[in-house]
């Protein structure tokens, strides 16, 4: 199966509203999730996605692409398609964009402690607790590539 990367983002200055509500219209499951067209692919993503790419990020794992698709098949449980530390982080962050803070850190650094035996890679946890450190008060959110 494939995998899909999951990285915590920062929310930077010249980042806006508008660009991650286009961002997340595209993935199935946000809140702004919607239907596009190809021709609107062409005239509005690339931007908001070159937007997105280039602030500051770090690797937090992998999820399955397919695991909508597979869930409950045999051998297909969440704890195999997506490991824990991500599970939780994506439900301590999401897309909300909460302030990072020591509540967050001590919540994500649990996270990355979690055995993983899923048959997807977890990142590090320390890179992940550093980077959330050095970005205390901004606004964070998860999104996937």
């Amino acid at each position: 199966m494939g995998e899909t990367n999951v990285l915590i983002h920062v929310m930077t200055a010249d980042l806006t509203q508008e660009d991650l509500e286009l961002f997340f219209s595209w993935h199935e499951g946000s809140k702004w999730y919607q239907s596009h067209s190809l021709e609107e692919w062409r005239l509005k993503s690339d931007e908001k996605f070159a937007r997105v790419a280039s602030t500051p990020w770090v690797f937090v794992g992998q999820v399955s692409k397919l695991s909508r698709m597979v869930r409950g098949e045999r051998g297909y449980t969440e704890d195999r398609l997506s490991p824990g530390a991500v599970q939780v982080i994506w439900e301590t962050i999401g897309e909300s964009l909460p302030a990072v803070d020591d509540e967050m850190i001590s919540k994500v650094e649990a996270a990355m402690r979690l055995v993983n035996v899923s048959w997807y890679k977890v990142g590090s946890r320390e890179k992940v607790v550093s980077f959330l450190r050095e970005h205390v008060g901004e606004k964070v959110f998860v999104a996937t590539w």
